[in-house]
C-alpha cells in the first residue's frame, strides 16, 4: 500500500442531496450516483491516493460503485454517517 487512503461516505440514496430536489426532481438519486462516481474518478487519478474506501448502508450504492480499486464496506443500516 501506497499514498493516503480516502474514505469516502456515501448516503443512501433515498436521502442523498435532497437540497437539490427542486432542480433534480425524481433523478435525485441518480445525481447523487453521479456525484459520487465523479469522486471516486477522481480520487484514482489522484497519484497521492493509495486506497479509496466508500462507505455506505446502501445496497444498490454499494453495487454500483464497487470495482475499479474502490472497496465498499457496510455502514449499519439507517445508522447515518456521522
Amino acid at each position: 500500500m501506497s499514498g493516503w487512503t480516502a474514505v469516502v461516505p456515501v448516503k443512501h440514496t433515498d436521502v442523498a442531496k435532497t437540497r437539490l430536489s427542486p432542480w433534480a426532481g425524481d433523478r435525485r438519486a441518480a445525481l447523487a450516483l453521479a456525484f459520487a462516481r465523479d469522486t471516486l474518478a477522481a480520487l484514482h487519478a489522484c497519484a497521492d491516493v493509495g486506497d479509496v474506501v466508500v462507505v455506505t448502508d446502501d445496497d444498490a450504492a454499494a453495487h454500483t460503485l464497487r470495482g475499479g480499486g474502490t472497496v465498499v464496506v457496510a455502514d449499519e443500516p439507517r445508522s447515518g454517517l456521522n
